[in-house]
């Protein structure tokens, strides 16, 4: 069917990924807070009265720009329940995406209703990343990246010197890492390794291409065997899931595009052999 977009906010975009859906895309630019209601209406190709409609809000949070030479877009206070602490408010200030070469400027700190700070333990750290203890208690984030580590990096902050055996994660940060954010380029793929599956056995793998600004592109597969899936994961990557039959046996080329949010033009290839056996 024909998708268009009813109510949606200012600036956003449909994009058509050419496989009978589309990528809503939009940006807060002005940082405003606030819920937006945008509606989808889906029209049938040989009766336009055949009408389907489904709505979802966007939250928007306010984010205090701190430093708009170095795109700092992150700050932010969250409320968690935490083990033996009760709740536990956690402040995260700083830049979540950088550039090789530029120091990454992150500030943490957790404060209780006691008033007290908590130590912090950081897992997930990158090569070369340090969480160094401030006299006031907060942890900044010492990490120049290199050339090599552009990408997605993914940490988790959890309370230390605790007894609990099951202490909660208190906050996952993301730093997106970029080359330069001077011109937009094209997306790319890490390399992914072909694969062998049996019959029977279901097959998954997680897809995430990568794109210079931080934004992420449009995923598409070509060439799927008949039953499988490429599901969005709604965080830059999808899954490609396949239960293979008795049939099926035989070698499959996977053919994996990324296309770039801005410019359709500028696109990454990734192919991989699957085995079926």
């Amino acid at each position: 069917p024909a998708l268009f977009l009813e109510d949606a906010p200012s600036g956003a975009s449909f994009d058509d990924n050419g496989d009978g859906t589309r990528t809503f895309r939009w940006r807060a630019e002005d940082l405003s807070s606030g819920n937006f209601q945008v509606n989808v209406v889906a029209v049938d190709a040989d009766n336009p009265e055949l009408q389907a409609r489904q709505s979802f809000s966007i939250a928007v949070i306010e984010s205090l720009i701190l430093d708009e030479s170095s795109n700092a877009l992150q700050s932010e206070t969250v409320t968690v329940d935490a083990v033996d602490t009760g709740p536990l408010t956690v402040e995260v200030i700083g830049s979540a995406l950088t550039e090789v070469g530029r120091p990454v400027e992150i500030l943490v700190r957790v404060l209780s209703d006691d008033g007290l700070m908590r130590e912090l333990e950081f897992s997930g750290l990158p090569q070369g990343a340090e969480a160094v203890r401030g006299t006031e208690g907060s942890y900044s984030l010492d990490w120049t990246p290199s050339v090599e580590q552009v990408g997605f990096h993914d940490m988790e902050v959890v309370l230390g010197n605790t007894d609990a055996l099951d202490t909660a994660v208190l906050r996952n940060i993301r730093v997106v890492v970029v080359q330069s954010r001077s011109e937009n380029r094209a997306p790319f793929f890490e390399a992914i390794a072909d694969h062998t599956v049996n019959v029977g056995e279901a097959f998954e793998l997680v897809v995430r291409p990568i794109d210079p600004e931080g934004i992420a592109p449009a995923l598409q597969v070509m060439n799927a065997p008949e039953g499988a899936t490429f599901a969005d994961n709604f965080d830059g990557s999808r899954t490609f899931r396949w239960l293979p039959d008795s049939l099926a046996m035989g070698s499959y080329v996977l053919t994996f595009v990324a296309i770039d949010h801005d410019d359709p033009g500028l696109t990454a290839v990734e192919e991989i052999v699957l085995v079926v056996q």
